[in-house]
């Protein structure tokens, strides 16, 4: 029979599992963060989006630097982007248009013909990146996003590669 190891400086009833009582007071904590520091709205939508992952094929970059461009095309709120990995590194300038939307201008390296969608909660937008690798999404909604990217017309290559989800 085994015996469990009772540390003398336990107090009594510390090792029993929780009783009533002890289910009243964490209720009551509990209670207490949820209206003093209350989970986001978004959450959990917010953790599905970033779980969704439509292949397992599909190589993840990893986001290599976000900062600002100052005065670019005459804006300085003007924002931009690098994910990498083995297959592409896309560098995204993000700007906000006056309806509250957004214009990303996107440049992949190696150039090259992809599709690209955008991705968000409820909006899927795509386009084609040109032969230099540069694409442009006129008016995409703020909030978390990703990027999906699939190589055009190069036979034999079907790896989808995509970008981490990122506020926007």
């Amino acid at each position: 029979m085994a015996v469990a190891a009772v540390n003398a400086a336990d107090p009594p009833g510390w090792n029993d599992p929780p009783d009533e009582l002890d289910e009243q007071i964490l209720y009551g904590v509990s209670e207490v963060w949820s209206e003093v520091d209350p989970p986001p709205a978004f959450l959990v939508d917010q953790v599905r989006f970033a779980l969704d992952v439509e292949d397992a094929d599909t190589e993840m970059l990893q986001l290599l630097e976000a900062g600002q461009l100052v005065g670019t095309r005459g804006n300085d709120q003007t924002r931009r982007i690098t994910f990498g990995g083995d297959e592409v590194t896309v560098m995204i300038g993000i700007e906000s248009n006056v309806d509250g939307t957004l214009r990303l201008d996107g440049w992949l390296a190696p150039a090259g013909c992809y599709d690209v969608e955008f991705r968000a909660s409820d909006v899927v937008t795509t386009t084609r990146s040109d032969d230099d690798g540069r694409f442009v999404l006129g008016r995409v909604p703020t909030g978390f996003a990703r990027l999906v990217l699939r190589r055009f017309g190069q036979p034999g290559v079907t790896k989808v590669v995509t970008t981490p989800s990122v506020e926007l």
